[in-house]
């Protein structure tokens, strides 16, 4: 399409932020004059593919962020290659009509001091809509509710199509990189009108806008868009001074709710309760912002209000819910004898086969029995007849339990199991199906625990490097500090010997262990729990792996393998972490100078310590010591992280390599849809896929019986 007023429109760069846009994306690209530069900045789309095809055909840049993060962060990463005097940010279903960008270059030279712009935005029944006021300023700024006819300022402009000032945008800083999705337009119209100048609505350039036509109108996606919504405008509201922010929009929210057409609209209602949620998240962000500067007097007081509040749970927690599973829910444990041999040298092996007994669970039993173990496999959740046939012909006793206390319920109820002859083992493995074990071409785990020479041994440690922000220059304090409240060993594989087997505190740890159906809970309680009694009882203790070799396992590797590792770091989807990576790695290169990989290595470091070395590193640490796990989880929380767990089981030898990768795709397919909408897409759903609705719960808030009776029946 040819501009008639050419000229001026060239001293502007286009910018659009695409998301599975290619539906829309051509069409915003047919409208653009020939000669006009033009970057596509695309958030991890799912459609990538046809993405370049439609990018390629139109002449435009194109530029794939590995990850989705966030339209701001995406327009300041297609804006900094941009050296004309002005950006025009252009969403992927707008429409330049013809002359709209040499109005909007002449409105320009006509009002000097003006920051930005807007078009007139026209809605596909040619409606201007005319954003008039935002709910981060006071309504003393709020314009009229009609549309002016001639140039007016405008109070904020809206993202769908903003004409800027380059310099302008980069006297500012850009748009915010907290703001994942909405308000960042606001917030941006603000800082250019209080540090730059006006900002202007040009009539006369018009943009046709179909919004909202690249995203389905289900309630799902409805509940997507408002969690995002009630965190950024909890987050913003704060920015620009409201002092109650998170009450004022968890109001608003609840008013709307009460609303006629919200009421009977389930999509409606799916978005209003998913901005309660998001508002929370974002109260929670700035809490942890703030500095502490409450005083000790008011923090107790809040303190205790809040225990007395919480104490009918608490009491109903700490002293009813193990009785509960003991006296109730343990009558429908069954156990079932297996046929390979006993032996003075045990495996405790949970599983939570949601996909039914699969090989690597044989092949985990396979290792230890090679190893003379005998196998107690414990099923947090039921097996059907010829799963259970094929397992028993792997193990030496089979107990299948309710899904009640996650791994450490069952191993509660495996280590009780062995308590009349606990005495007299010569070595107790607790282990899990959370990884995949043992990767081939690792190190023997069981060879390595036992040259550790001590009673407690563990694959890994967690939180013994004291953690640090991610900005600090000076990296993680690289010394490894037990005496930390959280430091414990991964239970995901420890290994037992008599000294604590044969300790009377060890039988009271698991008499007494509190179950509970919180995930943190059982962390604390569990893994930090158990280790504590294990250092506080003088026993010997240690890991396979030491955290503290990561430092030399980074200095002996190449350059492009530091920048290959930095790029492919795994956070398990930690939104704070993941933005601030994409805001500074892209940027580094080992190769490029000694400070920049010293950098990237700072990096690799912090994010190990704070996440985990055995989920952020997977590859890197089986490369350098062989380490023998491979943990699951990464491979759901999103399409990103996935990808990196997927290439790494690409390369691992068979015959075992070929069947981790997949049971990988298979995990990805099956579990990745409830977690992650890019995963969703690509097993075939429009939206995430709801989880599985957990157990009926009685009046108490436990799972009534009846709930694993008919789980249990069903297999």
């Amino acid at each position: 399409m040819t501009d008639p007023a050419l000229t001026p429109a060239l001293s502007v760069t286009i910018v659009s932020v695409a998301y599975n846009s290619t539906g829309v994306i051509g069409g915003m690209l047919d409208s653009i004059p020939q000669g006009v530069p033009v970057v596509v900045v695309d958030n991890a789309s799912s459609d990538a593919q046809a993405l370049r095809a439609i990018c390629a055909g139109h002449g435009a840049r194109l530029i794939e962020s590995p990850r989705n993060i966030g339209f701001g962060p995406a327009c300041n990463l297609g804006a900094a290659g941009a050296e004309t005097e002005f950006l025009l940010f252009l969403n992927p279903d707008a429409r330049l009509t013809a002359g709209a960008l040499a109005e909007l270059v002449a409105a320009a030279a006509r009002h000097p001091r003006a920051s930005g712009f807007n078009p007139a935005l026209a809605n596909s029944d040619g409606k201007v809509q005319f954003k008039r006021r935002s709910v981060l300023l006071p309504k003393s700024d709020w314009l009229p509710r009609e549309v002016p006819a001639g140039e007016i300022e405008m109070p904020v402009l809206s993202g769908a199509a903003m004409f800027l000032r380059r310099a302008a945008f980069e006297t500012v800083g850009g748009f915010d990189p907290d703001l994942f999705m909405y308000h960042e337009d606001d917030d941006l119209s603000i800082r250019l009108r209080r540090t730059v100048g006006p900002l202007i609505h040009v009539p006369g350039a018009r943009v046709e806008h179909a919004a909202g036509r690249s995203s389905v109108r289900t309630a799902e996606m409805a509940a997507f868009k408002g969690r995002l919504l009630g965190e950024s405008r909890v987050l913003a509201m704060a920015k620009h001074g409201h002092r109650n922010a998170a009450r004022d929009a968890r109001r608003s929210a609840l008013g709307q709710m009460l609303l006629p057409w919200n009421l009977i609209s389930a999509r409606k209602r799916a978005k209003q309760r998913a901005f309660l949620d998001g508002v929370a998240s974002g109260a929670a962000i700035l809490q942890a912002r703030q500095p502490r500067q409450v005083s000790k007097l008011k923090r107790e007081a809040v303190r205790l209000k809040g225990q007395i509040l919480a104490l009918p749970v608490t009491l109903k927690n700490r002293y009813g819910t193990t009785p509960y599973y003991d006296r109730v829910l343990s009558r429908l444990i069954r156990h079932y004898d297996g046929a390979r041999p006993d032996s003075q040298r045990v495996a405790v092996v949970v599983i939570y086969p949601q996909q039914g007994l699969e090989a690597s669970h044989i092949e985990m039993l396979r290792y230890f029995n090679d190893r003379g173990y005998a196998c107690l496999v414990v099923s947090n959740l039921p097996l059907g007849a010829a799963d259970r046939t094929r397992l028993l012909g792997a193990c030496w006793h089979y107990i299948e339990r309710p899904n009640f206390g996650y791994d450490f319920g069952a191993y509660r109820d495996g280590v009780m199991h062995l308590f009349p002859r606990l005495d007299g083992l010569e070595r107790l493995v607790l282990i899990n199906d959370s990884s995949w074990f043992p990767l081939p071409g690792a190190r023997d785990w069981l060879e390595q625990a036992e040259a550790l020479d001590v009673d407690y041994a563990g694959a890994i440690s967690q939180n013994g490097v004291p953690k640090t922000e991610l900005d600090n220059p000076a990296g993680p304090d690289w010394r490894l500090a037990t005496g930390h409240r959280h430091f414990h060993y991964a239970s995901y594989a420890l290994a037992i010997r008599p000294a604590i087997l044969r300790d009377p505190g060890f039988r009271r740890f698991w008499q007494k262990y509190r179950l509970t159906q919180v995930k943190n809970t059982v962390v604390r309680r569990g893994e930090i729990g158990l280790t504590r009694w294990v250092l506080d009882s003088g026993h010997s203790h240690g890991a396979t792996y030491d955290v503290l070799s990561l430092a030399k396992d980074l200095a002996a590797c190449g350059d492009s393998e530091i920048d290959r590792i930095a790029r492919d770091l795994i956070t398990l989807n930690q939104p704070e972490t993941v933005a601030w990576l994409d805001a500074h790695v892209p940027a580094l290169s080992a190769a490029r100078s000694p400070a920049e990989r010293a950098e990237l290595e700072r990096i690799i470091k912090t994010v190990a310590i704070r996440v985990g070395v055995s989920y952020v590193l997977p590859r890197l640490i089986y490369r350098a010591q062989g380490f023998a796990f491979l943990k699951k989880s990464p491979i759901w929380l999103s399409r990103r992280e996935s990808d990196v767990v997927l290439d790494f089981a690409r390369e691992l030898p068979p015959p075992f390599g070929p069947v981790i990768l997949d049971e990988a795709r298979a995990l990805r397919r099956t579990s990745g849809p409830r977690f992650d909408p890019e995963l969703a897409r690509e097993a075939g759903h429009d939206t995430l896929v709801a989880p599985s609705p957990g157990p009926e719960l009685n009046w108490l808030g436990w799972p009534k019986p009846s709930a694993f009776r008919r789980e249990a029946g069903g297999a």
